[in-house]
This record gives C-alpha cells, structure tokens and sequence, in this order.
C-alpha cells in the first residue's frame, strides 16, 4: 500500500521529501542528478573563448552611490579556430560564488532555494565546447560577423552558450557582457563583486505604470549602451594591426540577440545604433521598450521566438504593434509548450526542469535544434549575405 501511495506523489513533492536527507552533502546530489554537458556544435569551426573586464570611461556607473564610479562590464569573447581536438572549459568558473545567485533567479517553482541549488550542485561539471585562450589560427585576412548577445534580467554572459557556440562554429565571432548590478552576480578581473541590484522594488509599495518606466527604462537604455560600448571598444581595439583577435572582426556586419530584458535590449540597439544591421529577441521582455520606439518601428530585420503567452498580455500587444509600425522585416515565431527558461540553456541540462516546471513539455534537443535553426538561418540571411 505504501508503495501505491508513493507512485502518486508528483516528482517534485518527492524531490522535496528526499533533498534533507543529503541536503549537507552536495557531492550526493550532483550523482543522483547529473547534468547534461552542452551539445558539440556541427560547424566547420572549433571555438575559443576569453574573459575580459573594460571599463567605460564615458559612463557613471548607475547602481552605485560611489562619486565619479565609471561603468564598468565583464565580457566574454567567443572566436573561431581551426577544426581540432581542444581543452573544453567549464560552464561556470567561480562555481561557489555563482550558485546561490543562480538558484536566487528561479522564483517560486514549489521548491525550497536550498533544493535547487542542489539540483544545480553538478553545474561546475558541465564541459562547454570551448577552448579558453586558444591560440588563433585562423588566416589573418579572414574576417567574421560579429554577434553580442545579452542576457536576461539576472541572468549571465554565457546562458546562451548553445545558440552562442553553435554560431561561432558556422563562421562568427560573439561577444556577450555580463551587465553589471542586473546580471546575477558579476566578477570582475580585480576579484570585485556587483551584486544583483535590478529588482530592488519596495513590496509594501504599490507601483503605478509611470512607475516602472522611470524605473525600466534607465535600465535598458544602460543595457543597450554597454551593447554600443562593446562595438566601441572592438573599434579602439582594431587600430592595432596586432591584436589578431579583435582584427578578424567584420564591424560592417554586426547582429544583436538577447533573452527576456535582453530581447528588449537587442531590439531597442537595432533601432539606435545604427551600425548594428539585424536583431533577434528570445522570448523578449518587450514592456520596457519606450512607446516612442514602438510607435516608430524600427528600420532593420528583427525576429522574435517566444512563448505562446506571457502572464501581461501587454508583452505582445506592444510587439505586435511594433512589428506593425517597423519599416523593415519583422517577425514573430511562437513556440508550443514552451516556457521562458526554455529560451536558454537552462533545459538542456536535465529534464528535471520539466518535473520542477521551469521548463515547458517540448523536448529539449527540439528546443535547441529549433532555436539553432532559426539564429544561423536569420544571420546567415541578413549579415553573410550583405
């Protein structure tokens, strides 16, 4: 009988009862749930990666009360090399300070915090299909689109590193910030810490739509800046014939994309910088784009994937308009039993996902396959083809 009852319990209730008799032992928990290594990307590349931290020295830093404290970002770069066997990094490096944060920005799913940053304790086991600090080998004269992705509202640099990895091993170069006090936790070079800060809002405070534009839209329009910095500093870089890494960049063709805030961030970067050719936004959070933009349009190719609905149908009815009012190709591709996480690479890791309900009922490997298809197609048209 005890048996029978214990078939009826849902997965995630029977996480829940088994999660306090290992819940000091993290090592238990990552035997009892692996996690699954990313997918080897079918390109005719092999792909490097390098971190780095730049400051913008145009820029007062916003989420700080410190006088005269410049912008500062962490990047990391993803780069074609020759096809070869190579050293396959970590998905995540400073495992011990990135976990909580991590598991801090999966809500409410029905399970305790402690719980799920068990669930995530194999994460530092996690091989990318990246290669830290590989030599370039790559002909001197040969140059790539350039790609810069961003992350989500307290998310990561390297969240996409699926669709990222896919494109540098079809022929691009990516780069993609960690934005600093939005991003989940930021380590710089120098061993600093930005905390997230984004969604600092008062719970006894009933907040009003004027309210969160003056709140939202500063912080997206410094997202969309650290996306222009980035171009910036690749131009600083280029001047000096010997940096072969920034010197096989084509800044004549340059792409955005970005999931949740760093859909709205990649769209609003198309529609105001204007070296930017071609945007993509991953079940993008498109609220905070400022009415003027969608009443505008924008003049560039854009795609948005998505959900088949957000919880405020304002999402929508603002993209809709959007695409409406835009003077170029935009379009809108909505994808069934999906939900938000599954627009990163966060379900391919472990249908445990599925079971805790952060991640919708399509199958992962038709997630990636669909979300890979879509990316390289788009850029493929709109940047190889210029």
């Amino acid at each position: 009988m005890k048996k029978q009852i214990l078939l009826y319990i849902k997965p995630f209730l029977l996480i829940i009862l088994v999660f306090p008799f290992f819940s000091s032992c993290s090592y238990l928990a990552s035997k009892i749930i692996s996690l699954n290594d990313l997918p080897i990307p079918n390109g005719e590349y092999s792909i490097g990666t390098r971190i780095f931290t730049w400051v913008d020295e145009s820029r007062y830093e916003n989420f700080t009360s410190i006088d005269y404290d410049k912008r500062r970002i962490v990047v990391q770069v993803w780069y074609p090399i020759k096809k070869r066997d190579i050293e396959r990094m970590s998905y995540i490096d400073n495992y011990k300070l990135r976990i909580n944060p991590i598991a801090d920005q999966f809500g409410d799913v029905g399970i305790p915090k402690k719980a799920i940053s068990l669930i995530l304790s194999d994460v530092k086991n996690i091989k990318t299909n990246s290669e830290y600090d590989a030599p370039i080998d790559i002909n001197p004269s040969k140059q790539f689109p350039l790609i810069i992705f961003s992350h989500g509202l307290g998310g990561m640099k390297n969240q996409n590193s699926i669709q990222i990895e896919k494109l540098v091993s079809d022929g691009y170069v990516v780069i993609a910030p960690d934005h600093a006090f939005d991003a989940n936790i930021t380590i710089f070079e120098d061993s600093q810490i930005a905390p997230f800060k984004s969604a600092e809002y008062d719970p006894n405070v009933k907040y009003t739509i004027e309210d969160f534009y003056a709140y939202r839209i500063p912080q997206i329009q410094t997202r969309s800046l650290d996306l222009s910095f980035i171009i910036d500093e690749v131009e600083k870089k280029q001047k000096n014939l010997d940096e072969k890494l920034w010197n096989m960049i084509d800044l004549e063709k340059i792409g955005v994309f970005g999931h949740s805030f760093g859909g709205g961030t990649s769209l609003i970067t198309s529609y105001r910088d204007g070296r930017v050719d071609a945007s993509i936004a991953l079940d993008g959070w498109i609220e905070p784009i400022p009415n003027e933009i969608v009443d505008t349009g924008i003049d560039k190719p854009f795609l948005y994937i998505g959900r088949p609905e957000w919880e405020d149908s304002l999402n929508y009815y603002k993209l809709d308009k959007l695409i409406k009012n835009s003077h170029s190709i935009g379009e809108k591709v909505i994808l069934s039993d999906t939900k938000h996480f599954d627009y990163t690479d966060t379900p391919y890791f472990n249908d445990i996902t599925k079971k805790i309900k952060v991640s919708g009922a399509m199958s992962s490997s038709v997630i990636v396959d669909t979300l890979n298809y879509y990316l390289v197609n788009f850029f493929d048209k709109y940047l190889k083809s210029k």
